[in-house]
């Protein structure tokens, strides 16, 4: 590629993410509220657009997005945006620290977060049994107040009775399958495959399983996942899951697909399958999301060889 590499976010690429954020930085909610409303395509694309702004730094976030869930009681939006905003702030408080190093004012301000997050849940699906944005806040919720795995899977069902194609909801449930959670390797891709398997072609949902070996890839040794990249069984496991979702003909849009495109070109790369991660570098060319790409030492230079050897290997 003669052109330079400049890694970017999801939202330097999506004008109306990024209006989402001016818009909140404004405390302008009719601005906000309209904007993620009219260009979400569905449930999903709305938690994705949420959650860019709750992780922006924007002054007075917190106490804005209370009073909005205070003085609008009958809005929607305003109470699954105050939800996730919370819960952004729970885990602010908690920081990405082992447990074993944090302070007890840090866990003290973690789960007195948490708590009031789960009582204004349960007030408002009260309400309000049928809003899936809200239980698969609970699903999170509930894994740092520590409910369980059986308390964790109900309200994973009660997100997938609703939106049964809602990758966000099945991507919260899958963390806490992994053996950091509640669960095993092997749970984690057993539900993996059980979702995109019953997902429609073209779902987003179909390419859960590169959520998974992302996450093989994140907390396990560099050499061990290589290893497991590299099986023929795997290559195909993330080719079909490509071919189902973000290359399917029957795929419509997301705001997910620049970060499955970024992490299928990583990881068919490390496992040496060239040819097939190219049709992936194609849809990033030189403005790549991060993705996983910000677990590499140099990023850009591994980007750049990697897109060369795709490009490569795509022509032979």
């Amino acid at each position: 590629m003669g052109q330079a590499i400049s890694f970017v976010t999801v939202e330097d690429r999506v004008p109306w993410l990024r209006a989402s954020v001016d818009a909140a930085t404004r405390h302008d909610w009719a601005a906000l509220s309209q904007t993620l409303s009219s260009n979400s395509r569905d449930v999903d694309d709305l938690m994705v657009g949420i959650g860019v702004v709750v992780d922006a730094p924007i002054d007075g976030l917190d106490d804005w997005a209370s009073e909005l869930a205070q003085t609008r009681p009958e809005d929607r939006l305003a109470a699954v945006f105050f939800a996730e905003n919370l819960l952004a702030l729970a885990w602010r408080r908690r920081s990405d620290q082992r447990a074993a190093n944090l302070s007890a004012e840090q866990i003290s301000g973690f789960r007195q977060a948490l708590l009031r997050l789960e009582r204004y849940l349960l007030d408002q699906l009260a309400d309000h049994p049928d809003e899936a944005s809200l239980w698969a806040t609970r699903i999170t919720s509930g894994m740092g107040l520590a409910v369980g795995p059986a308390e964790i899977a109900r309200r994973y069902r009660h997100v997938a009775a609703l939106e049964p194609t809602m990758y966000e909801g099945a991507r919260r449930h899958l963390t806490a399958l992994f053996p950091t959670w509640y669960g095993t390797d092997d749970d984690a891709l057993s539900f993996v495959r059980s979702q995109a398997t019953g997902a429609p072609q073209g779902s987003t949902m179909r390419a859960l399983p590169v959520e998974y070996y992302a996450q093989r890839w994140r907390t396990e040794p560099d050499d061990q996942v290589k290893v497991l990249l590299a099986k023929p069984e795997v290559r195909q496991e993330l080719v079909d899951a490509a071919q189902g979702s973000v290359l399917s003909p029957q795929h419509a849009p997301s705001l997910r697909d620049l970060t499955i495109h970024s992490n299928l070109a990583l990881l068919l790369s490390l496992g040496r399958w060239t040819a097939d991660a190219w049709p992936h570098f194609q849809a990033l060319g030189p403005y790549p999301v991060w993705g996983l790409w910000s677990t590499l030492r140099n990023p850009e230079e591994a980007y750049q060889h990697m897109f060369d050897a795709a490009q490569r290997g795509a022509q032979t």
